[in-house]
């Protein structure tokens, strides 16, 4: 197999391995009782990674 097939298949495993791990940290943040710590723009729970921003 040439290099340009090798890598646009790799790029493809790659795209489904993301969305398998966002739809897994999706859920675990959907589940989290979140214990969020504050900065000047954010607050993000230390958890689960969720942030949210405080900037309006």
């Amino acid at each position: 197999m040439n290099r340009p097939l090798q890598i646009k298949e790799e790029i493809k495993r790659l795209k489904h391995m993301i969305q398998q791990l966002e739809q897994e940290l999706s859920s675990i943040q959907l589940g989290c009782d979140h214990e969020y710590q504050n900065s000047p723009l954010s607050k993000t729970c230390p958890l689960c990674q969720h942030s949210e921003s405080l900037y309006y």
